[in-house]
């Protein structure tokens, strides 16, 4: 059974990086043949994609890591007239603008759909074999999903983190993990490793200035960040990939909200994490999490997650 996956985001991040590693291995390790539809991968095609460091490193990291398609589609209309080979078709990450390129075929699937109204569901449900969401839609018959990420395991997320090369010289450290770390996010970590002995990881796009015993890692692989993760005692973070890790790894969360992102805060809803959002820097929240509800929430969603992945694999 060949199946075809294209996984729809804005760009190629750490996130949706991630996102596609994972759908790839869980799918792989099911015993199906994946391939990822290469879809313009986030305008790889643009001029200067490539002079951005991290846009290099992370698309070859899905290159070494997935199997893409040998064709790369630069178009949606390309994508249609010449689709990969496959005997199922799976949509993931999609809005509802995205969810007509495999609408002329049978055995198409949409897992994880979002931001989509009750309205659009209808008009394209008669499209796709099954569908479901990756935020509560309160229909019998459209299933919550849980995010990619959550579909691999903590110990298959630590196995890919020995893939790292990156040394750890701290044991005991927290990170802070954003796209742009703020002033504020300096000062509440400063305020959180005032009298203790932790050293303090950065991994960021960008950081207005450097704190005492902090140490920024540049270009970080996936398997670094998974890995600098999986070993802190903290992780202070806005960014959404950052929390689902830190889920995963049961760490003592510090979330500072990112305005630009809906997911984010449905993820904060979704897993009871609203004592974790930081109000001021100068206030450090309870340093000790209490999982209990949160992986009983993610428990749930990922066996639904594995009934729509197994209908996906049915002959």
């Amino acid at each position: 059974m060949e199946i075809a996956a294209l996984t729809y985001n804005d760009k190629l991040n750490y996130n949706s990086a991630l996102q596609i590693y994972s759908l790839y291995e869980y799918i792989k390790k099911s015993g199906e043949q994946i391939q990822i539809i290469d879809y313009n991968l986030y305008d790889i095609n643009c001029k200067n994609y490539f002079e951005k460091n991290k846009n290099r490193l992370l698309y070859n990291f899905l290159n070494n890591n997935v199997m893409l398609t040998s064709t790369r589609y630069k178009s949606i209309e390309e994508l249609e007239n010449f689709p990969p080979l496959a005997d199922k078709y799976l949509i993931t990450n999609a809005k509802y603008e995205d969810l007509d390129p495999c609408t002329d075929r049978k055995e198409c699937y949409a897992y994880g759909i979002k931001d989509i109204s009750k309205a659009q569901l209808e008009h394209i449900k008669c499209n796709y074999k099954a569908l479901s969401t990756i935020f509560d839609f309160n229909e019998e018959e459209i299933k919550e999903v849980v995010d990619p990420i959550f579909l691999l395991s903590k110990d298959e997320w630590i196995d890919f983190s020995e893939k790292s090369k990156i040394e750890l010289k701290y044991s005991e450290y927290i990170i802070i993990y954003a796209n742009t770390v703020t002033k504020d996010m300096l000062e509440y970590t400063n305020n959180l490793i005032k009298d203790t002995p932790f050293k303090v990881y950065i991994v960021a796009d960008k950081v207005c200035s450097l704190i005492h015993r902090a140490k920024r890692i540049r270009n970080a692989n996936p398997s670094d960040l998974v890995k600098l993760i999986a070993n802190a005692q903290h992780v202070i973070t806005s960014a959404e990939e950052g929390i689902k890790l830190g889920i995963i790894f049961e760490k003592n969360l510090h979330i500072f909200y990112n305005n630009d992102s809906e997911e984010q805060v449905e993820i904060i809803n979704k897993y009871n994490l609203y004592d974790r959002v930081i109000d001021f820097p100068d206030k450090v929240i309870n340093t000790q999490m209490n999982y209990m509800d949160t992986l009983k929430t993610l428990q749930k969603l990922k066996e639904n997650s594995i009934k729509f992945l197994k209908l996906k694999t049915e002959p």
